[in-house]
C-alpha cells in the first residue's frame, strides 16, 4: 500500500511543477510579445482599472535615449468598444489622455495606437457616417521627456465613452518621479 502511495505523491508533485513552469513561461511570452516590447515583470498586466466591460492597465517605460512612453493597455470584455483617437470625425467621447495644470514633461508625439482600428461606415443616428470603433485589445503609447531631473508628479487622466453601455469614463492617474524612479499609479482624489 506505500509504494502506491508514494508513486501517486509522486505523480502529484511533478504534475505541480509541470503546471507551474507552464505558467512561467506563459507570464514571459506575453512580456516578450508586448507591442513596446519587454516590460518590467512587476508592472506587466496589472489591471488599474477594471470594470465588467474593460480593463486598463499603465505603466512607463524608460526608452534607450533617456525619453519615456506611458503605455495604455485596453482589455476590451463582454463585446464592449470605443471610438479611437485616429477617427477623422469629432466625437465627445474619442478616446484621449488629458493632462492637469503646468507639466513638468513634454509631449512628443501624438497618441500611438496597436492595432491600428479600422474605418467603419456605423447608421446608428448618433453615429451616421465612418467610425473608427475599437474592438479589439488595443495598446496606446505616449512618448514623453522630463523636463528637468529631480522629483516631479504630473495628473492626468484617460477618457472615453464605452459601448454598449454609453457612459463617459475617466480614469485618473499620477507619474511621479521620486529618487530617480519613474512609475504610474491611479490616483485617489
Amino acid at each position: 500500500m506505500k509504494p502506491i502511495v508514494y508513486i501517486l505523491l509522486l505523480c502529484l508533485m511533478s504534475s505541480c511543477q509541470k503546471t507551474t513552469t507552464a505558467s512561467s513561461s506563459a507570464l514571459l511570452t506575453a512580456e516578450l510579445n508586448h507591442p513596446v516590447g519587454p516590460i518590467p515583470l512587476e508592472d506587466a498586466n496589472i489591471p488599474m482599472f477594471s470594470t465588467e466591460l474593460y480593463e486598463t492597465s499603465l505603466f512607463v517605460q524608460t526608452q534607450a535615449d533617456g525619453t519615456y512612453a506611458l503605455v495604455i493597455d485596453m482589455v476590451l470584455k463582454n463585446d464592449a468598444y470605443f471610438v479611437s483617437p485616429n477617427a477623422k470625425r469629432d466625437f465627445s467621447g474619442k478616446f484621449s489622455v488629458h493632462w492637469e495644470g503646468d507639466k513638468p514633461i513634454k509631449l512628443l508625439n501624438p497618441l500611438d495606437e496597436y492595432p491600428l482600428s479600422l474605418e467603419e461606415n456605423d447608421s446608428h443616428p448618433f453615429v451616421g457616417g465612418d467610425v473608427n470603433w475599437v474592438r479589439q485589445n488595443t495598446t496606446y503609447t505616449q512618448h514623453f521627456q522630463a523636463l528637468d531631473t529631480g522629483d516631479f508628479e504630473v495628473i492626468g487622466h484617460i477618457q472615453f465613452t464605452i459601448e454598449p453601455k454609453c457612459t463617459l469614463e475617466k480614469l485618473p492617474f499620477i507619474i511621479k518621479r521620486k529618487n530617480g524612479k519613474i512609475r504610474v499609479e491611479k490616483f485617489q482624489c
